[in-house]
């Protein structure tokens, strides 16, 4: 910009460019900037570049508002102080609302189904499952590296079995153990196709009811690393009952929870567990009549009843065989029962954490923690002890919309601890304490409501409110080591927005650009995150070295793919299945 002079009796006068300043008044001016936009002006141009690296009060004073470390700050070089406000600047996301990398994932010739494709966010395995609209067809994508990398395509193989006869299309996926459960229905045939034989006719009405729940079963193959099996698919017959099914979830052993919702009365849902006949599988890979098992929903309890609105099913068999059941549009589960044992399924709990904050009773939600430090220490009677501090999210349950970083903590003798932070043995423990809040997080009033994900370091908290997409970043290792407070050395209030007579912190978010509604989120690391969204696949490139570039590119399986035996006919056609 320009600096001129507009006074009548100044006849010849001259505009003066930001540049044109001499260099201590640059500096004075970069002395009072924030740290976010002290980074960002580093990109302007070399000239801005080369007065704010230049100057080691101004790096000093820009690093004292950024977590971290301050010893030994001051013997470091201009060079190397500037090198390091860079590195911690772009940890700690400063200015990536501004320099974020953009890119977005089409299909040429199909629509993506943005309520059946899912993520799977198992840190050793990152995948996409791509479901087309009105398609029996799921593509997988492998996310690692720099792009969405084609795996394979798969398909009901009753439906390659007779597909000139009839239509299918996938309505819910689940990942479970990496293996991929889908849940099938037939499409709306034409009434004219109905009158050719009675048979047909009977087919049709019973195909109407039925749904098909088809297992992938994963493979794990060299040097290729792992693939699915369209052809050793297993299928179980599912009733609907004049339902909806809005959840799914399978566990690592095949048990497969459904939720059904009437189309007349949002308010009724029934929750159906499907067991796998292990025995039956082996033989046939074929059940036309699963073991079935129901949860019963008691209405004389408000806080019980209200468990039937459930759009999302979690199973973790990992900790207590639990069944986790979210709410539409909360991303901490407010349900869970055990299914330890399916003849005698448990009641359904409220997951309600008591905790004080600034001094007021709250009622938390706690989810899954995020982050786990384990440390040893001596006891006041000469005994060596082991302890595990967690980190989670809880967001309150009543009137007041608001999300916490909260912390909890497990002791053991030294000799009784395997030494290992297990983040399953986390959501054991009762008493949890909030230590910061997380500014401007509201809860989605749209049939969406709020989509949450966190990175596998917990350093990065996203969460989306239909088109707006938040990112918070914060220093799990600051929390669960010492008092943050003393941890910054007063400066510590400023990055994270709170007060000084407040008693927990306040952690500001920034807001990326977006394109579209947000339907689900997934990190593939600390600085990566991915976005189903109605336009389409969408990633942000967060790390140090993005440019705010924007980019547009396909998402296609390869032409004429066959590697997940798409050509192959399945075990199931050898007259097993006797319908349409």
């Amino acid at each position: 910009f320009t600096l001129g002079c507009d006074h009548p009796e100044v006849t010849q006068a001259k505009s003066m460019l930001f540049l044109d300043l001499p260099i201590e008044l640059l500096q004075h001016v970069f002395h009072q900037m924030d740290p976010g936009t002290f980074f960002v002006s580093t990109f302007v141009c070399h000239a801005m570049s080369e007065a704010a690296s230049s100057s080691k009060r101004i790096l000093l004073h820009q690093l004292a508002a950024i977590p971290g470390i301050k010893l030994g700050l001051e013997d470091l070089s201009t060079k190397e102080l500037f090198l390091c406000f860079r590195t911690r600047a772009a940890r700690h996301l400063f200015g990536v609302d501004c320099l974020a990398d953009v890119t977005r994932y089409c299909s040429k010739d199909r629509r993506m189904n943005v309520s059946s494709s899912i993520f799977n966010a198992e840190p050793s395995h990152y995948q996409l499952a791509v479901v087309g609209q009105d398609d029996p067809s799921i593509h997988l994508y492998r996310l690692e590296g720099t792009r969405p990398t084609f795996e394979t395509s798969l398909r009901p193989g009753l439906w390659e079995s007779n597909s000139e006869d009839c239509d299918m299309e996938a309505i819910k996926v689940a990942f479970a153990d990496n293996d991929i459960t889908a849940l099938f229905r037939y499409k709306p045939v034409p009434p004219d196709y109905c009158k050719r034989s009675p048979f047909i006719r009977d087919a049709i009405e019973k195909a109407k009811r039925t749904l098909k729940l088809v297992t992938f079963p994963r493979l794990r193959m060299s040097p290729e690393g792992t693939s699915y099996s369209s052809v050793d698919q297993e299928t179980r017959d599912i009733f609907n009952e004049g339902c909806e099914p809005v959840g799914l979830a399978v566990d690592e052993e095949g048990t497969a929870a459904i939720s059904w919702q009437s189309p007349r009365d949002a308010e009724v849902t029934k929750i159906c567990l499907y067991k796998r006949d292990h025995q039956l599988m082996e033989e046939r890979n074929y059940d036309p009549f699963p073991r079935k098992y129901s949860f019963d929903d008691p209405r004389k309890d408000m806080a019980v009843s209200k468990a039937a609105d459930k759009s999302r099913l979690i199973f973790d068999m990992e900790f207590a065989r639990q069944l986790h059941f979210f709410r539409p549009g909360t991303p901490i589960h407010l349900w869970s029962a055990d299914v330890a044992k399916l003849e005698e399924l448990g009641p359904i709990q409220t997951n309600s954490e008591y905790c004080q904050v600034d001094d007021v009773d709250k009622h938390l939600a706690v989810g899954m923690p995020f982050h786990g430090f384990h440390e040893t220490f001596r006891g006041d009677n000469d005994l060596d002890y082991c302890r595990t501090r967690y980190l989670a999210i809880g967001i309150n349950i009543g009137r007041e919309q608001a999300a916490y970083v909260v912390q909890a903590e497990q002791e053991c003798l030294y000799l009784n601890c395997d030494h290992e932070t297990d983040l399953q043995q986390g959501r054991g423990i009762s008493e949890w304490r909030p230590l910061a809040q997380l500014g401007r997080y509201a809860q989605g009033r749209s049939s969406l409501g709020t989509v949450m994900a966190v990175s596998q370091q917990g350093r990065r908290i996203a969460m989306a409110d239909w088109d707006r997409l938040l990112v918070w970043a914060l220093e799990p290792q600051t929390f669960q080591v010492g008092d943050p407070y003393n941890y910054q050395s007063g400066n510590f209030c400023r990055f994270y927005g709170c007060d000084e007579d407040d008693t927990i912190l306040r952690i500001e978010p920034l807001q990326l650009p977006t394109q579209g509604v947000m339907h689900r989120l997934c990190f593939t690391g600390e600085d990566r995150l991915y976005a189903i969204a109605d336009s389409g696949l969408m990633r942000w490139d967060l790390g140090p070295s993005c440019s705010n570039k924007r980019s547009f590119e396909t998402l296609d399986p390869p032409v004429g793919d066959s590697s997940s035996g798409l050509h192959r006919k399945s075990r199931l056609k050898k007259g097993r299945i006797c319908e349409p």
